[in-house]
């Protein structure tokens, strides 16, 4: 998600580790949408979410997981 958004989170992470100095950080992408497409589903039927809303919704996602758990 955070590199859909714009961020490299292993840098910063790898650089924190290290000791290294941060690499520059510019802003995150603001309205970056993730969604996980089998537990969302689920969720969306539980709730009786109209399936064309849902569907809309998770195109719209630009980040998508495609299993359950967190993946």
């Amino acid at each position: 998600m955070g590199a859909v958004a714009g961020m490299n989170l292993p840098a910063l992470a790898y650089a924190g580790m290290v000791g290294l100095p941060r690499p520059k950080v510019r802003s995150a992408r603001a309205g970056t949408c993730w969604c996980n497409l089998s537990k969302d589903w689920q969720a969306a039927q539980a709730s009786q979410l109209l399936s064309r809303t849902r569907l809309a919704w998770a195109l719209r996602c630009e980040a998508k997981s495609r299993v359950g758990g967190l993946g």
